[in-house]
């Protein structure tokens, strides 16, 4: 997004893109979360895909972790512990998919003091995003942190642009992926120029067609592939090469 980001940045995302993509490995997708890490100013990164109890609650123990660099006593101690239930972030995350800033999830939800203490004094997790990704019922946890990671509408838009491809990668290596449904030419044509940014509105001047019929087929695109976002849809139409970058 012009403005935000810088053209090497842009560029340092799509190679990130394209290794969840292509990528067939774990290491692959270590790798490329850590890349990622590094362009948002996190150096400690943690992967999880959640189950849910009959209520909607987390179960603590995760179907699958993946954790690139967090303090693993912080893990066990979170999970054990049941942490989640006192962590405003994870009780916001329940709330479904999105990018939620740590600090704004503490002035909405404050935490206890005990908390906070256990979390940045013995552990160092100061400042972070957790995204959580959906689709088809099945959830992706993404957290970043450290101690200096900015809070800012360009790291929003990075973690927002790359998430939904980091969850498609790691599902495929846990299941093997669906077959998604076909999409029409125009569906096609206006996924691809999502995919470089433009808005409804744009779209709708460079297809020559209305604004609302742009979010018609905006909104009948995901609906066909069960996600909650333009960005995942953007990212599952790439991996199954319905759109190329």
């Amino acid at each position: 997004m012009p403005g935000i980001v810088t053209q090497r940045e842009l560029n340092d995302l799509l190679d990130i893109v394209v290794d969840c993509v292509e990528g067939k490995s774990l290491e692959t997708i270590h790798a490329a979360t850590w890349k990622f890490g590094q362009l948002v100013g996190a150096d400690k990164l943690y992967w999880a895909i959640p189950v849910f109890g009959r209520k909607g609650n987390f179960v603590p123990t995760p179907v699958a972790d993946f954790n690139i660099s967090y303090p693993p006593e912080w893990v066990q101690l979170y999970k054990n512990e049941k942490l989640v239930t006192q962590d405003p972030v994870g009780q916001i995350c329940m709330t479904g998919p999105g990018v939620y800033s740590w600090g704004d999830a503490y002035r909405q939800m404050p935490p206890s003091k005990l908390f906070l203490e256990i979390k940045e004094g013995a552990f160092k997790l100061f400042q972070g995003y957790t995204s959580v990704t959906i689709r088809d019922n099945q959830w992706s946890v993404f957290s970043l942190a450290g101690q200096r990671v900015p809070r800012n509408r360009r790291n929003l838009w990075l973690i927002n642009r790359v998430a939904p491809y980091f969850h498609d990668a790691l599902a495929a290596l846990q299941t093997k992926l669906p077959t998604l449904p076909s999409l029409t030419i125009r569906e096609q044509q206006i996924l691809q120029e999502v995919m470089i940014g433009k808005t409804n509105w744009d779209v709708s001047v460079v297809l020559n067609i209305s604004e609302g019929t742009v979010k018609f087929h905006m909104q009948n695109i995901m609906k066909k592939f069960g996600v909650h976002s333009r960005s995942h849809a953007v990212a599952l139409a790439v991996k199954h090469k319905l759109i190329f970058l």
